[in-house]
């Protein structure tokens, strides 16, 4: 049986995926552009919770890192990141519990951000982008719930 990205909307990549969407600013992911890698000994079903032993990755980021795009734009977020924070038969924002174990690695990754040099990458982005990538994980981490533009300001109360 071979997954497709909306067969694991349950899955530990799932829940990643919209957390790094929201840190990166990524507005655009789509179906086209989750690669499903999948396992035939179905070793990855002891890590990750979907029945396929298949892997989600984030191909085509290409839109991310601009907060003016982001949050600027009519165009819809989509993909996972939309789907855990508004309600679209509702047409309402909701909010959604982020797991612990994502919970832990938000916090390992902020805990190292010192350790990550901007100037390396400023030929490639903003320092003001990236200034903005680290402070949507810490509201992430501190408001315990996944987020998007959807959400943001229901949630944080903005």
């Amino acid at each position: 049986m071979t997954a497709k990205p909306e067969d694991l909307a349950d899955s530990i990549d799932y829940e990643v995926m919209a957390a790094f969407d929201y840190i990166i600013a990524n507005h655009d992911r789509h179906k086209r552009n989750i690669l499903v890698r999948y396992e035939e000994d179905g070793a990855r079903k002891r890590l990750f919770k979907d029945e396929y032993g298949a892997q989600m990755i984030a191909i085509d980021n290409g839109t991310s890192m601009s907060s003016k795009d982001y949050y600027g734009r009519n165009a819809a977020i989509t993909g996972p990141s939309a789907e855990l924070t508004y309600d679209f038969e509702e047409k309402h924002p909701i909010q959604v519990e982020i797991p612990p174990y994502l919970i832990s690695m938000l916090k390992t990754g902020l805990e190292n951000s010192s350790g990550f040099d901007a100037q390396k990458y400023s030929a490639h982005f903003n320092p003001n982008e990236i200034e903005g990538m680290w402070e949507r994980a810490q509201k992430l981490l501190q408001s315990g719930v996944f987020l998007s533009r959807y959400n943001e300001k229901f949630v944080l109360g903005q």
